[in-house]
């Protein structure tokens, strides 16, 4: 999943990274994995 945002945060462990993610603890776009700090 890409998205326009330049950053993303953590998700739930266990999964892929989502490097479109909003940058948040639990963010609801990347509910897999972690996404780039």
């Amino acid at each position: 999943l890409k998205l326009p945002t330049p950053t993303g945060g953590p998700g739930k462990p266990g999964g892929p990274i989502n490097p479109g993610a909003p940058n948040s603890p639990l963010s609801p776009l990347s509910p897999l994995g972690p996404g780039f700090p």
